[in-house]
């Protein structure tokens, strides 16, 4: 989500005000549903996101390290 380039500096807010909304909805009724663990909110969830891919060399070691992150939301679960 941050390049270094000054002209992306304003991408995760841009993110976040998109994406931030409707992903803190679904974090909520899955915690509520004790499928995820409840103390992750969509900015710590979108930043976590941006940082892993950031280092990652491919879109596949991508969507790895974002499947892993996603089964860590699942640690600590009720359900």
């Amino acid at each position: 989500m941050h390049s270094g380039d000054p002209a992306f500096e304003a991408l995760p807010d841009y993110f976040l005000a998109r994406l931030g909304g409707a992903l803190g909805g679904l974090l909520e009724a899955a915690a509520a549903a004790g499928t995820i663990r409840p103390d992750v909110d969509a900015q710590q969830l979108l930043h976590a996101v941006a940082d892993l891919c950031h280092g990652a060399p491919t879109i596949e070691q991508s969507q790895l390290l974002v499947g892993l992150l996603v089964d860590g939301l699942r640690y600590r679960a009720t359900a």
